[in-house]
């Protein structure tokens, strides 16, 4: 896991996701074979070609012609300060249950002291998932000061995360 932060957004994020998994050594080259967006989430299929017999291919088991793929995630996150200065400059109490704000394109609401948004202020109310980790996930809660905190809450046998008593949708619109 890693972080690459920037003051400014990229001007191409497709471009600039795909160059972060884009590389090549004497040992190895890597390049996405398949790249596509969820929400803020950013899901890649990673291939590896072994350059040289000596390589070491971490674990995977290569192909005929020296390959394998891996599957990678990156999560863009731009909203933590950014969203709760708005709130300042709007006079908005973010820690009441129900408020609702608007960050850029993106709209932003407490539901249950949890954070969820929407992009364009259309569709589904996504809650933003920070981590996973192996039958939990990190998702942003609404704290008592209006500021963001992490909250670990759980994945169940459905793939399904479970945010104050309540399932949601299953992975996929995570």
């Amino acid at each position: 896991m890693g972080w690459t932060c920037h003051t400014t957004p990229p001007r191409e994020e497709r471009a600039e996701i795909e160059q972060l998994v884009t590389f090549e050594n004497e040992d190895r080259a890597l390049r996405p074979v398949s790249t596509t967006r969820r929400g803020s989430v950013w899901y890649l299929a990673v291939e590896v070609t072994a350059k040289t017999d000596n390589a070491d291919p971490y674990g995977y088991e290569l192909d005929a012609l020296g390959r394998y793929v891996f599957a990678g995630m990156i999560l863009m996150v731009r909203m933590r300060r950014a969203a709760m200065e708005q709130l300042t400059l709007f006079d908005i109490d973010g820690s009441v249950d129900g408020a609702v704000w608007w960050h850029g394109n993106t709209k932003c609401r407490n539901t249950g002291r949890y954070y969820q948004v929407r992009e364009d202020g259309a569709g589904t109310w996504e809650f933003v998932i920070y981590g996973f980790g192996d039958d939990d996930v990190s998702v942003y809660r609404v704290g008592p000061d209006g500021e963001l905190y992490l909250d670990h809450v759980p994945i169940n046998a459905r793939d399904r995360i479970t945010v104050n008593g309540g399932n949601t949708g299953g992975i996929e619109q995570w």
